[in-house]
């Protein structure tokens, strides 16, 4: 049971995050702040663009090449069929650890949130690092497996779609994604880590 647990947790955040990502706007703009762009039209036509994938509306066919419009709507369907799985997934997980908390008991639950955040955080920095430095090889391994019909291959000169949204942003996305869940399981570990050493200041005072 312990061992699941430590496997649960860091996927509970994981997916919570990468799920916040995916359907908050405001994560959406705050990525796209750290670009270099200062286009208020292209801010305006990114905007536009992304409440089209969450199909808030009708996309603007006549800024895109009919290869461009293609890839916009795969990247639509692979986000229709991402978003409700990753959801439910988390659900799961969420319940999963519900059970395990509710037979293990408050104080087991404590120790191991703390031992669960502590790998989790050193697991994270691993792969993270190993994404960061490997970005291109991941970016186009990713493109391959999603989109294995080729049809994402732009030219920022004449294509609007990147220029939009270039690599950078899936760059930015995988940072912004793997630092808030590290926060987050650091600042799980540290909640946790002070409740276990309170429990045991008030073990040592009561015997």
């Amino acid at each position: 049971m312990k061992k699941i647990f430590i496997i649960l947790l860091p996927l509970f955040v994981l997916l919570g995050v990468l799920n916040l990502q995916l359907n908050s706007s405001a994560w959406h703009n705050y990525i796209l702040v750290l670009l270099p762009q200062t286009d208020y039209q292209l801010q305006q036509q990114q905007a536009d663009l992304l409440a089209y994938f969450k199909d808030q509306s009708v996309l603007k066919r006549q800024l895109f090449s009919a290869a461009e419009i293609n890839h916009i709507e795969d990247i639509k369907k692979v986000m229709n069929i991402i978003r409700p799985w990753l959801l439910n997934l988390w659900l799961l997980t969420g319940l999963g650890l519900l059970l395990i908390w509710q037979e293990a008991g408050k104080a087991k639950i404590i120790q191991w949130t703390g031992q669960a955040a502590g790998r989790a955080v050193f697991m994270i920095i691993v792969i993270g690092a190993t994404c960061l430095l490997g970005f291109n090889l991941i970016f186009e391994t990713f493109h391959l497996l999603i989109f294995p019909q080729g049809n994402w291959h732009f030219d920022p000169r004449t294509d609007l779609i990147i220029r939009l949204y270039p690599p950078e942003f899936m760059f930015y996305f995988l940072v912004a994604w793997l630092v808030s869940s590290l926060a987050t399981l650091c600042l799980l570990w540290l909640l946790f880590y002070y409740s276990n050493s309170k429990a045991r200041i008030k073990a040592d005072v009561i015997s």
